[in-house]
C-alpha cells in the first residue's frame, strides 16, 4: 500500500544538539501542496510526508539541527530545506531541482487519544524465534469472548494501529470487534514500535512467520481456550493471511481479506498504475499509456529466478533513466527481496488450498487493488469466498465522493467506514460459531 517511498531512501543522520521543544510534527503548504515534517530522536531525524501525493515517511538523508536552525535534504528528490525555529514555527527556504520558494512549517497540535468504552486493553510482547514483537490485545469488558482475531498490516513498516497520516484503521477495527465480543491482537511490524529492527532483507514469508507467532500467542491466552480464531489482513496483509491459512490450516478458522490481492504483483501493478493515474486526474488515454509502460517495466518479473529478474531490471532501468541518484533509488526497490517476492507470489497457489470460511472485502473506489478483478479471482480459487464491495470506499475503506479523490487518504476526515466494520462483525457472527 500506500508507503513505498520509505524503501527508496536510506537515513544517514548527523549527530546534533536537539532543542528540547523542537520535536514534533509540523505542517506547511507549498503552492497548494500540503507538506508535513516529523522531527524526533536524539540524534535528530526528520521524515517528510506529502499527503496529497500519498507519500509518507520519506527519510531525510542529511539532517542538521543546531540551536534554532533546521536543515535537511533528501538527495533522491533533489530537495533541500533550511529554516529558523521560533514560537512553534520553522520559517525558511524550500529548494528542489534548482528552484527555491519560501516555506514555513507550523507545529501541529496532538490529538488527545480517546479511551474506548466497553473494552479492555493489554500491552503484550511475544517472539518469532529471535524476533521480538510488541502489540495490544483488546477484549470485551463484559460478556463472553466469541473468538479471536489477528490483524495483519499492509506493505511498508506499520505500527500496530496501521497509522497512516492521521488515520488508525487497525485501532478502530480492534475496538469495534472487541465491543462486539472478539479478542483482537494487533502488533507492530519489525522496525515499528517496540518490535525488533528489520534487516531490509525480509519478504512476505518472513512476515507470515511473524503473523503465525502472533496467532500462536493469542491462542495461548486462557480466555481463548476452546475458541476459534482467524485473520483479518489488509492489502499485502491479506496475502500473508492466505499463506498462513494454506500452510497452517489447523490455526485458521476463518480469513477476512481487506482490499487484498487476488493476483501476483506483476499482474496487479500495471492496473494499479492506471487507476492511480486516473485518481490523480489523468484522462483515459494518458492512464492507458501509463498502463502500457508498466506492463513493459514489470515484464522481467515473469522470469524464473530472482537473479535473472535482477539482471533484466538493472538493464532496463539503466537504459531508461539517466539520473544516477534516481537509478540507485529505483534499483534499491525493484531488486529488493521483498519486492521480487511480492511481484512473483501468486495468491492462487495458496487460495486453492484454503478450506475455511473466507470473506473478501473490497472498495468500489480502490485505486491500489482493483476490487472487482481481485475479489473475483479470490473467489475463483477459493469458491467458498463471500464477496462484499463497499460502495464509494477506497483502499483504506474510507468513504470518498469520487474515484478521483480515492487515493487522497489525508484529506478524508473519516477513518475506516462504519459499513466496513459492520460487514466484518455481521459476517463473523453468521459464519463463526
Amino acid at each position: 500500500m500506500k508507503k513505498t517511498s520509505l524503501a527508496l531512501l536510506s537515513s544517514i543522520l548527523a549527530i546534533n544538539t536537539l532543542s528540547a521543544d523542537i520535536t514534533g510534527d509540523y505542517k506547511g503548504n507549498l503552492m497548494g501542496l500540503d507538506l508535513i515534517i516529523h522531527i524526533s530522536g536524539n540524534p535528530p531525524g526528520i521524515t517528510l510526508d506529502s499527503p496529497m501525493q500519498g507519500a509518507a515517511g520519506i527519510k531525510s538523508d542529511k539532517t542538521e539541527i543546531k540551536g534554532d536552525t533546521v536543515t535537511f535534504a533528501i538527495s533522491s528528490l533533489r530537495l533541500q530545506y533550511s529554516g529558523i525555529h521560533k514560537n512553534d514555527t520553522v520559517s525558511g527556504t524550500f529548494s528542489q531541482n534548482g528552484a527555491s520558494f519560501p516555506l514555513s512549517f507550523v507545529k501541529m497540535s496532538k490529538e488527545k487519544e480517546i479511551v474506548a468504552e466497553g473494552i479492555n486493553e493489554k500491552e503484550v510482547t511475544f517472539n518469532n524465534k529471535d524476533i521480538v514483537l510488541t502489540g495490544t490485545i483488546t477484549t470485551p469488558s463484559s460478556g463472553g469472548i466469541k473468538g479471536g482475531v489477528v490483524l495483519i498490516s499492509g506493505s511498508g513498516t506499520q505500527d500496530r494501529d496501521e497509522t497512516f497520516f492521521n488515520h488508525k484503521p487497525f485501532k478502530k477495527i480492534a475496538e469495534y470487534l472487541s465491543r462486539d465480543g472478539w479478542a483482537v491482537l494487533r502488533y507492530d511490524d519489525r522496525g515499528a514500535g517496540g518490535s525488533s529492527k528489520a534487516t531490509g532483507l525480509e519478504t512476505s514469508f518472513d512476515f507470515a512467520d511473524d503473523a503465525s507467532a502472533a496467532m500462536d500467542f493469542l491462542r495461548s491466552e486462557l480466555f481463548m481456550k476452546g475458541k476459534k480464531a482467524g485473520w483479518i489482513g489488509h492489502s499485502e496483509g491479506a496475502l500473508i493471511a492466505m499463506i498462513n491459512a494454506a500452510r497452517n490450516p489447523e490455526s485458521t478458522d476463518f480469513l477476512i481479506s481487506m482490499c487484498g490481492p487476488g493476483m501476483a504483483g506483476r499482474d496487479l501493478m500495471p492496473e494499479q498504475s492506471r487507476l492511480l493515474a486516473l485518481s490523480n486526474g489523468a484522462d483515459s488515454i494518458a492512464a492507458q499509456n501509463i498502463f502500457d509502460e508498466a506492463i513493459k517495466m514489470y515484464k522481467p518479473y515473469f522470469l524464473d529466478s530472482p537473479e535473472k529478474i535482477k539482471q533484466e531490471i538493472i538493464i532496463n532501468v539503466n537504459t531508461e533513466t539517466k539520473n544516477s541518484a534516481a537509478v540507485d533509488s529505483m534499483l534499491q526497490v525493484l531488486t529488493s527481496p521483498w519486492f521480487i517476492t511480492f511481484m512473483t507470489t501468486d495468491p492462487a497457489d495458496y487460495l486453492k488450498n484454503i478450506r475455511c470460511p473466507l470473506l473478501a472485502v473490497g472498495g468500489e473506489y480502490d485505486a491500489q487493488v482493483s476490487a472487482g478483478n481481485n475479489t473475483s479471482r479470490i473467489k475463483e480459487y477459493a469458491p467458498q469466498t463471500d464477496v462484499v464491495i463497499i460502495p464509494k470506499a477506497n483502499h483504506l475503506l474510507q468513504i470518498t465522493e469520487s474515484f478521483e479523490g480515492s487515493s487522497m487518504y489525508y484529506d478524508i476526515k473519516d477513518n475506516i467506514s462504519d459499513k466496513a466494520l459492520e460487514t466484518f462483525a455481521t459476517w463473523l457472527d453468521r459464519n463463526i460459531r
